[in-house]
């Protein structure tokens, strides 16, 4: 283990293992922005923000079901962001940026974990973190989010003066996404675990938990903002987002970054004691994993560092040749990672792409946008409706900001989805007179049986039907295209 004995060192092949998650990362978020929805809504938002110089609070006209109900756009920033790289033809370089963003984590995760365990361990728990933020990678605020967290545990590690970048990092972080009043729990488990025979760092710790509460509320929203945090913690509408809802046993990420965390915490315990801090952060986030599977992310980037402390006593006993390289086979060596590295993003990049959109309606939205008239649309999948904001043609009733939308939006929204009777009724109730469904799905199933709803679409995941009442001219047969 003596060739790898220093940091310097540790850190080559821990670099190497966090370049090749890089490489994946920045190719997916190329390949494949768009993993839902989202992307759609937070465009429209940044480019009314651009356009009008404000940021709305409540539900406009894009929508038919729930015009004027308050809305807290908190990732404001964000879209306003992408919406300026859209507006510049940049918007693969935002797309890309956001990919190094994750990359960024990786190696902020590695620095920390590499200072306190050998290399084997360190790339047991890079990998382990690699594996917990794939899952919800794509172009989005939270994997932004991702960066800071992992920015203010680094500045959580220092005790003298410095620990006050928290401050303004925290102030763009609350900004970007509402993630940011994590730093609250944070700093409240410095506090608890503090030496009260160390008066200067306790001060410090008091003082950084004041300034970060007034941090999380400096920006459009103040105080709105954390309390916005703690409703949604709670909001009903949960079991309907699969990031939002508790955890499953059977679920990758659990199976791969969860179990492992919380077994190693369990054989090792005497050990994992020793450093009380990093057993309350895991503690907390594997909690909040269990209430939203969203929060494994944080939980691979918190859990890294003790995950890899408690392996090292194990893994510390394989052995490495020591292996001394002339400057030529060092630099051909060199060339050769690199050569490996393009060969890994080249392939992720074609893993990762997907012909069409993947498992968005694109071609059934261009359908949509050629009928005329007004379009009342529902989507069974109500991410797919952001695709039409921005189209003064069409409303929505139901689409991928979620939360801002009644509870008795939500249960209409359910109660169609379901298909049968009440679903063609509560359609004609709320006048819906265009619906995307997904394929050979109950919605989709009853409203072929319906002789006022006719199909004037057939994709691959996505039906569209129009109400024949609404006064369109369509026609009769509907065509197979791609989706």
């Amino acid at each position: 283990m003596r060739a790898w004995g220093s940091l310097t060192n540790r850190m080559k092949l821990v670099g190497l293992v966090v370049a090749i998650f890089g490489a994946t990362y920045i190719a997916g978020t190329l390949a494949h922005p768009y993993i839902d929805g989202d992307l759609f809504w937070q465009r429209w938002l940044g480019e009314h923000i651009l356009r009008t110089g404000e940021i709305p609070r409540a539900l406009g006209p894009e929508t038919f079901a729930a015009v004027g109900a308050p809305w807290l756009p908190q990732e404001w920033l964000f879209s306003t962001l992408y919406a300026l790289a859209v507006a510049a033809h940049g918007a693969w370089f935002f797309h890309a940026a956001v990919g190094a963003c994750v990359a960024a984590t990786l190696y902020m995760v590695a620095r920390r974990t590499t200072a306190h365990a050998g290399t084997l361990a360190s790339v047991a728990a890079v990998v382990l973190c690699g594996i917990a933020l794939d899952p919800s990678l794509g172009v989005r605020a939270q994997d932004v989010g991702w960066l800071c967290f992992a920015a203010l545990l680094s500045i959580l590690d220092w005790d003298d003066n410095r620990v006050f970048w928290a401050v303004p990092l925290v102030i763009v972080w609350a900004n970007v996404h509402a993630s940011a009043v994590v730093a609250l729990p944070l700093v409240a488990i410095d506090l608890l675990i503090t030496p009260r025979r160390d008066p200067g760092v306790l001060k410090r710790r008091l003082l950084l938990m004041v300034a970060l509460l007034g941090a999380i509320c400096v920006g459009p929203f103040g105080i709105a903002l954390p309390m916005y945090a703690l409703h949604l913690s709670g909001s009903p509408i949960r079991t309907y987002i699969v990031e939002w809802q508790s955890w499953a046993w059977y679920r990758p990420s659990f199976v791969l970054v969860v179990f492992p965390v919380i077994a190693t915490l369990a054989v090792r315990f005497r050990w994992a004691l020793r450093q009380p801090r990093e057993v309350l952060r895991v503690a907390l986030f594997i909690a909040m994993s269990c209430m939203a599977i969203r929060n494994v992310a944080l939980l691979g980037i918190a859990a890294a560092p003790l995950f890899a402390t408690l392996l090292d006593p194990w893994l510390s006993r394989v052995t490495f040749p020591s292996i001394k390289l002339q400057e030529p086979a060092k630099r051909l060596l060199a060339i050769g990672v690199g050569a490996a590295l393009v060969l890994v993003f080249a392939l992720s990049y074609r893993l990762a792409h997907v012909p069409n959109g993947g498992r968005l309606p694109f071609a059934a939205m261009r359908r949509i946008a050629r009928l005329p008239g007004e379009r009342r649309l529902y989507c069974t999948d109500f991410a797919w409706c952001s695709m039409s904001l921005g189209d003064v043609r069409m409303r929505v009733y139901l689409d991928g900001r979620a939360d801002p939308f009644p509870w008795p939006v939500w249960r209409r929204y359910l109660r169609i989805a379901r298909g049968g009777s009440r679903a063609v009724t509560t359609l004609r109730r709320i006048r819906a007179n265009t619906v995307i469904a997904g394929k050979n799905g109950a919605l989709g199933t009853t409203l072929l049986r319906q002789a006022n709803w006719r199909r004037v679409y057939v994709g691959s995941i996505s039906d569209v039907f129009v109400r024949i009442r609404s006064n369109v001219n369509v026609r009769s047969a509907a065509t197979r295209k791609p989706t």
